[in-house]
């Protein structure tokens, strides 16, 4: 795969994690009933709805047409009550990390791709600090991990 091609596929990927993120913010909410969960998967919700914009227009930019999002998305588990959607939380946050580490992957040896490299950072940055909120309250003694995304 050349380099504008795999950056291209990085780029689908991203967008791909932050349409499920967007869905799976969407349904969990309504389970974590803590009122400060809720208000967070809401803030989270809305700024995957940022990047996902920013991550189309991208593509847009690049001549790519952006993946559709997908009718549904499926819980690694059944989300039955706060803690189930907690740990859904957490893994939407890691996929997301993980697309923006495989974005910065796809980019690192491409000459001009500082401002994608910028945004994939920024990304995965986002998405590890939500994840670390998500880890704290499903594991307070073990909240960070070393590796985002992997």
């Amino acid at each position: 795969m050349t380099a504008p091609a795999a950056s291209a596929a990085a780029w689908q990927q991203v967008l791909s994690a932050q349409h499920a993120a967007i869905y799976g913010y969407g349904q969990l909410g309504v389970r974590l009933g803590d009122p400060d969960e809720t208000g967070m998967a809401r803030r989270l919700e809305a700024a995957h709805r940022v990047s996902r914009d920013g991550v189309a227009a991208t593509l847009v930019a690049l001549g790519q047409t952006p993946v559709a999002a997908a009718t549904g998305y499926q819980p690694p588990q059944p989300v039955h009550d706060a803690a189930s959607a907690r740990r859904w939380a957490l893994q939407l946050e890691h996929d997301c990390a993980s697309a923006y580490r495989f974005l910065l992957a796809a980019t690192a040896t491409s000459t001009g791709q500082g401002a994608a490299r910028q945004q994939a950072v920024a990304g995965l940055t986002s998405a590890a600090t939500a994840a670390t909120s998500w880890r704290a309250l499903l594991t307070p003694t073990a909240p960070t991990i070393a590796f985002p995304g992997i």
